[in-house]
């Protein structure tokens, strides 16, 4: 029998092929936000119903010395003349949208709901980049645009906090993602004979340290254009910057007659501020093109 001509094929009968939805949505990728647990909250000052005020007072305590006693004399009496260090209340950041009545009904709803996690992320993503922002008032730098991240720019990012008198707890290396692959490229870091461990931990990235500085990647680390662009790498201790923030993100919503659909609102008001510039080292390295 020859091959007619008229069969029922795909193109043919596109209009009775259904389409479907998936249940899962891919997510624009969003980058590791490490920095607010990596500094000091100062937001516990509020009292009550009363506003909080724009400006936060943070007293800092000076040293005492020992002096030398002799006998039959009186002791010296002290004053370290205290000093006061202030934060300002000066961001309000704010992730709105709106959903219309018309596309509430025809829409899956489980779709739109997708969005509020998305709203949340914006906010928390602008104060996570406000504090990495402080590198610029590090009291050190080490490493240059050139370079990438080296053992040696290391130990001497290290060197400069112990010559503060930084704690050796509490102290984090926050790396671009440059900055990660350099340092898998160091094979101190990384290979077994070195290490002892298998994997390494900084291979894993999971809790990683290197010379004792726990590592902590971040896609929102500062890349300042230059000839190279410069990344700036933070090593810090808690106490270098803090932040307030009398309004957490916080989500809203209320039904807009007038445009016929709900707005949806997340905002956070906060400061922040570098109380101690020696206790962190903008490390400075090659960004990766």
């Amino acid at each position: 029998m020859p091959l007619g001509t008229d069969h029922l094929t795909i193109a043919t009968s596109a209009e009775f092929i259904p389409e479907v939805w998936s249940g899962k949505v891919i997510y624009a990728a969003e980058s590791r936000l490490v920095a607010m647990p990596l500094v000091t909250e100062y937001s516990g000052f509020s009292g009550g119903d009363e506003g909080f005020g724009d400006v936060l007072h943070v007293p800092s305590i000076s040293d005492f010395v020992a002096n030398d006693k002799d006998a039959n004399t009186e002791v010296t009496l002290q004053d370290p003349g205290d000093a006061d260090d202030s934060l300002t209340i000066n961001k309000h950041k704010e992730t709105s949208y709106m959903i219309e009545d018309r596309l509430r009904k025809v829409a899956l709803g489980t779709y739109l709901d997708f969005y509020s996690k998305k709203a949340g992320y914006a906010i928390a993503k602008a104060i996570d980049t406000d504090i990495l922002a402080e590198y610029a008032n590090a009291a050190t730098i080490v490493g240059d645009s050139s370079t990438a991240i080296t053992r040696e720019n290391i130990v001497r990012a290290i060197f400069n906090l112990n010559d503060a008198d930084v704690p050796m707890e509490d102290r984090a290396f926050v790396i671009a993602a440059d900055g990660f692959s350099d340092i898998l490229n160091i094979d101190e870091f990384t290979l077994y004979t070195n290490t002892g461990e298998t994997p390494a931990p900084i291979v894993t990235g999971a809790r990683g340290e290197v010379l004792g500085l726990p590592i902590f990647m971040s896609t929102n680390v500062p890349v300042a254009a230059g000839t190279p662009n410069a990344v700036h790498n933070l090593v810090l201790h808690k106490e270098a910057i803090g932040y307030a923030m009398p309004q957490p993100p916080r989500p809203q919503s209320d039904y807009m007659l007038e445009f016929l659909g709900w707005l949806y609102v997340v905002d956070a008001i906060y400061g922040v501020k570098t109380f101690r510039a020696d206790f962190m080292v903008d490390f400075v390295s090659l960004e990766i093109v």
